[in-house]
């Protein structure tokens, strides 16, 4: 299986090293590590990339970072994800995130790291509900009655 975890520009070292427990032969990983300090010879790892739709796109599995962008690109996109809260932050508003991904469907939704490896297996037969996107019509609609358009 074709892997990509992204943690956006955050740092999660302990993200990656909670997958790489769960990689086996046939996994061909790459992590996006930010300006982490992650580092296994067998896993190909990036810092920043400016076309990272391109990785996931080719991924089979994307997991990522509760960053919002992150999460509402691949939803877009169809793709089959793991979202992580990013336990290493200060404040827990990844968690909204990981819950609204999760109690709907669109994705498995992982609130810690250590998790990651049960999610891993159970993304093997995990089959996402669609994710439709909602147009945001409400800025047009203020502007149009304060005749700014």
């Amino acid at each position: 299986m074709k892997i990509f975890a992204t943690v956006g520009s955050t740092r999660y070292d302990s993200l990656f090293f909670e997958i790489e427990k769960a990689l086996t032969k046939e996994d061909d990983a790459i992590f996006q590590i930010a300006d982490g300090e992650y580092n296994n010879p067998s896993v190909t790892t990036i810092e920043f990339v400016s076309d990272i739709h391109k990785y996931y796109e080719q991924a089979d599995l994307v997991i990522t970072h509760a960053g919002a962008g992150s999460v509402y690109n691949l939803l877009e996109m169809g793709k089959k994800i793991i979202v992580v809260q990013n336990t290493e932050r200060l404040d827990p508003h990844q968690q909204d995130l990981v819950r609204f991904v999760d109690s709907n469907g669109f994705g498995l939704g992982c609130y810690n790291p250590c998790e990651v490896i049960d999610k891993i297996k159970q993304a093997k037969t995990f089959t996402p509900t669609p994710y439709k996107k909602s147009e945001f019509t409400k800025a047009k609609q203020i502007c149009e009655s304060l005749k700014l358009l």
